[in-house]
């Protein structure tokens, strides 16, 4: 190549020189095109490593928004309330709480698949349409071209009364790491959001993607 330009400068002098960077720059993206339709195993873990260095180093860390909070299970509510799945008066107690403090929205990432009791599950859905800011969880089964062949949703009493519903599916690359989250999937012409994307839509008032 270099020998080719070089050829084009020293015969055409500088018409030759504007034709070798005309060509040079039709050769790069010709390259960068084929090598983005010709994908392989190599260029792919390059720029999953590359994407993380330019996050966890050129980035660097975000501070969380303070308004957020998480309510985690760990070893110290384990060792408060017992092994999990706890019971659902818990869910009741903290939805009251949080109701009180004001909070905008409130997330389950758990799916509430099976009853416990009719009194335990009326109470809950209750206090989910009397807090009307809940968003559930619900998964998805795709099939290997994506398309979604089951799903499993919490208790048709608790969804009726939240405010929306968000998907938890988290999908690994090919070296086991989440980097990406699926914004939304599509199922019967719905779009249905992340539970993250739930929430901000809640927090700003946005009930649906077109509006």
């Amino acid at each position: 190549m270099n020998m080719v330009l070089a050829f084009l400068k020293n015969t055409f002098g500088r018409k030759g020189s504007n034709l070798a960077s005309v060509l040079l720059a039709f050769c790069s993206v010709f390259i960068v095109t084929a090598l983005y339709f010709n994908q392989n195993q190599f260029l792919e873990s390059f720029e999953a490593k590359s994407y993380d260095l330019r996050f966890s180093s050129l980035r660097g860390a975000i501070a969380p928004y303070p308004n957020i909070g998480l309510i985690t299970i760990d070893d110290k509510s384990i060792a408060e309330f017992g092994r999990f799945p706890w019971s659902r008066v818990q869910y009741v107690k903290l939805l009251q709480r949080l109701t009180a403090a004001g909070a905008k929205a409130v997330l389950f990432d758990v799916t509430f698949t099976e009853p416990e009791s009719k009194s335990i599950d009326q109470s809950l859905a209750a206090a989910i349409a009397q807090a009307r800011n809940v968003g559930l969880a619900v998964t998805f089964d795709f099939d290997k071209n994506f398309q979604v062949v089951n799903s499993g949703h919490s208790l048709p009493a608790l969804e009726k009364g939240a405010a929306g519903v968000g998907h938890i599916n988290l999908i690994p690359e090919d070296d086991g790491v989440f980097r990406r989250n699926q914004l939304f999937v599509e199922v019967d012409g719905k779009k249905v959001p992340s539970l993250g994307l739930l929430g901000a839509m809640m927090a700003g008032g946005y009930k649906d993607f077109d509006t």
